[in-house]
């Protein structure tokens, strides 16, 4: 679920209509043979109401051609126009990239534009397709406090570009012309002084908790009112996990290392832009005396939400601000040397990974006012090292488990996850794609 908007429906004759909230996700399929985009194709924009009924596609005359896709990506303030990623890659280019298992983005290769589609009528835009600036552009937002305005993303040159246009798609403007940084993604923010950002900041962070959800107070009355009855970082219809490291850690930790802080003064020159404003922000929130984590947190417990801490438990991008003392201290207790196994995965066979991680992770948890934590094993999903067997040892249970991990052919394999504890039994099972060198 990625946001959500209120829209009237029908209650008794002499009352207003009663409020249910939109929500916006994806479908698609996972288990099609054909690799990743076969499954990838199937993806599909949904709207669906909050009592699970009305669930439909929206935009689906953008899925016109074969190797098509829709992706939903949000919302415009008031709920009426919702934001659809429309993707297209060749056959060619998809069987390429299974093929050498990586990426290649190429005009001829691959077109995403992202597409206003108004909920009541179907309508849609591509305001991205307007004066054209690239092949791929994603992560399209309605520009804060400007109605006039949206911000999204141009891939350009291999580069990810951030760019503003006005609401029709006019009058493109690359906001980093003269850099040569990737943005992933971005916002805008204000400016001033610290004093105005430390007011600022909390009040964006409190805001966070708003973003998802607009009501009507009866249909005749047009005005919107905030509620916050749900959220939006990585919201669940119940509550908000929020992310709290890669490794590194994002506030002043005791146990490990805070992200940026073993870069040098030239690696911190030649950071992308997007890397320098986050280092800048999270180190003005902590010396002004504010710490962002505990103000989201606090919102969400405020308006009667679980708050859920999300902790990445292993990652390979191998950039320097992602370094950890740790790392630097125990290279040796990497999983690798090749690029994406070994730049910075820890080996979960060591004792001491697995103690280093609790501690992290119990240093989370003990820091921050949440209801608990969730461990994401997905993001990258290996940890220990091929053709071995490895004995992990729960001391703090008294128990042993002996998993083994090794594969002699390539294939799809079903894991199996089994807990057992004094609160009872769980089971999950999951299909592993394996390939092999």
């Amino acid at each position: 679920m990625s946001a959500l908007a209120f829209v009237g429906s029908a209650s008794g004759a002499d009352e207003p209509p009663m409020l249910l909230p939109l929500v916006g996700y994806n479908e698609h399929r996972t288990n099609l043979p054909g690799g990743r985009h076969a499954n990838v194709s199937t993806n599909r924009a949904m709207v669906v109401k909050a009592d699970s009924t009305d669930r439909r596609s929206i935009g689906g005359e953008l899925v016109n051609e074969a190797g098509t896709w829709t992706q939903f990506a949000g919302w415009s303030p008031d709920g009426e126009t919702a934001v659809v990623l429309r993707g297209w890659e060749s056959v060619e280019n998809a069987q390429w990239e299974e093929e050498h298992k990586t990426f290649r983005f190429t005009p001829e290769g691959w077109l995403v534009d992202s597409y206003l589609v108004d909920v009541a009528t179907g309508k849609v835009e591509n305001v991205t397709g307007v004066e054209r600036v690239s092949f791929y552009n994603s992560g399209l937002f309605f520009w804060p406090d400007d109605p006039t305005k949206l911000g999204f993303t141009a891939l350009i040159g291999g580069n990810s570009k951030p760019f503003s246009m006005d609401r029709d798609g006019h009058n493109k403007t690359d906001l980093t012309k003269n850099s040569s940084g990737f943005a992933y993604g971005f916002s805008s923010s204000p400016d001033g002084s610290l004093d105005r950002l430390r007011f600022k900041a909390r009040r964006r962070a409190e805001s966070v908790c708003d973003a998802a959800v607009r009501s009507k107070r009866a249909r005749h009355d047009r005005r919107p009112r905030w509620t916050g009855r749900y959220t939006r970082l990585l919201a669940t219809r119940h509550g908000q996990e929020m992310s709290v490291n890669a490794q590194v850690m994002y506030y002043p930790t005791k146990i490990g290392t805070m992200r940026g802080t073993l870069s040098t003064a030239e690696e911190r020159a030649n950071w992308p832009a997007s890397e320098k404003q986050r280092f800048e922000n999270l180190k003005a929130f902590f010396d002004s005396g504010v710490d962002p984590y505990a103000v989201m947190l606090s919102e969400a417990k405020r308006r009667g939400r679980e708050a859920l801490l999300t902790f990445r438990m292993n990652d390979d991008h191998g950039n320097d601000f992602l370094r950890t003392q740790f790392q630097v201290d125990h290279p040796e207790w990497r999983l690798g040397t090749e690029e994406y196994r070994g730049k910075g995965a820890l080996d979960f066979g060591r004792e001491e990974v697995r103690d280093h991680m609790f501690r992290l992770i119990e240093e989370a948890v003990k820091r921050s006012d949440c209801d608990g934590i969730e461990l994401d094993f997905n993001r990258f999903p290996t940890f220990f090292k091929d053709g071995t067997t490895t004995r992990l040892r729960c001391s703090r249970l008294g128990q042993e488990r002996h998993p083994t991990h090794h594969y002699e052919k390539p294939g799809a394999f079903i894991v199996t996850l089994k807990v057992e504890g004094p609160a009872g039994k769980a089971r999950r099972a999951k299909v592993w794609d394996v390939t092999l060198p």
